[in-house]
C-alpha cells in the first residue's frame, strides 16, 4: 500500500499479497478488492474507487461449454 492512502470500514480485500495500491489513493466503504488464482490487482496513483465498486480477478468461463463450471482469470491494472 502507497503513501497516503486510506482504506475506508468495511472494504474486503481476499489475497492481499497479489494486490497492490498506489500513493494517495481512496478505497471507499463496502469495496471487494478479490485476486483469484494469483492473478494480480495493480492500482496506480491517485485512484479513487467509489463506494461498493467490486475488482474481481477471475470468474465462470461462459465459452467452455464442455466444462460449466470452468474458471479464468486476468489481471486488473490502473497505472
Amino acid at each position: 500500500m502507497g503513501k497516503n492512502s486510506v482504506i475506508d470500514t468495511n472494504v474486503k480485500i481476499y489475497n492481499p499479497q497479489d494486490i497492490e495500491i498506489g500513493d494517495l489513493c481512496i478505497i471507499n466503504t463496502g469495496v471487494i478488492l478479490q485476486s483469484c488464482e494469483g492473478a494480480k490487482i495493480i492500482i496506480g496513483n491517485n485512484v479513487t474507487l467509489s463506494y461498493n465498486s467490486l475488482l474481481i480477478t477471475g470468474g465462470l468461463d461462459v465459452t467452455d461449454v464442455i466444462n460449466s463450471s470452468a474458471h479464468i482469470s486476468k489481471n486488473i491494472s490502473h497505472l
